[in-house]
């Protein structure tokens, strides 16, 4: 079973083997930083998307807006 912390611990072993391979042809911090930033933010916004959507959508299916106890007047049932 893959768990999140080995698919972490790979990405960060290739993500270190990318930058050193871009340090070694002369690229500078900004340029590093830049490579990395172009890979891993579209990944970011896609799943931020997608969880907001679902969320989202999901809710009015999760939340009862009725199962709260304030407006009741008489004892449980």
């Amino acid at each position: 079973m893959v768990t999140l912390a080995s698919l972490a611990t790979a990405r960060a072993a290739r993500d270190n083997r990318r930058a050193a391979l871009l340090k070694a042809v002369g690229a500078g911090p900004a340029t590093v930083t830049a490579a990395l930033l172009a890979q891993h933010l579209p990944l970011t916004l896609l799943a931020t998307a997608i969880g907001l959507t679902s969320g989202t959508l999901a809710a009015p299916f999760l939340v009862d807006p009725s199962a709260g106890l304030l407006n009741t007047v008489g004892p449980p049932e």
